[in-house]
């Protein structure tokens, strides 16, 4: 995931890091709701920064160009092929995330 030219790689989605993203208030369930805090709570989790360093970080690489959509469909990707997050789904919601994890990479190919 790049945010204003510097790469942050995704870490595996375990119950740990789910447990470290909602105490930064964001809810890996619920990005939809508030996607730029949940953001800004990611950001700040896997870069390893206070939460108004990360919101710096996305201001800049948004005035400057960049893009948000990108970031948010790389998140999702990462949590749908999480094993825990799998391991939560029937396997009638794992078959429909397949279609759509498979239609986000596609997307972030253009």
């Amino acid at each position: 995931m790049v945010i204003n030219g510097k790469e942050y790689k995704i870490p595996e989605l375990d119950f740990n890091m789910i447990c470290d993203l909602e105490s930064m208030g964001v809810s890996i369930l619920n990005l939809d709701q508030k996607p730029i805090s949940s953001l800004r709570g990611f950001l700040s989790v896997i870069g390893k920064m206070p939460l108004e360093v990360a919101g710096q970080e996305i201001q800049e690489h948004l005035m400057n160009g960049g893009n948000i959509d990108d970031v948010v469909t790389e998140i999702m990707i990462a949590m749908v092929d999480s094993g825990f997050f799998q391991a939560l789904l029937s396997p009638e919601e794992k078959e429909d995330l397949k279609k759509d994890v498979q239609e986000m990479k596609e997307t972030l190919k253009k």
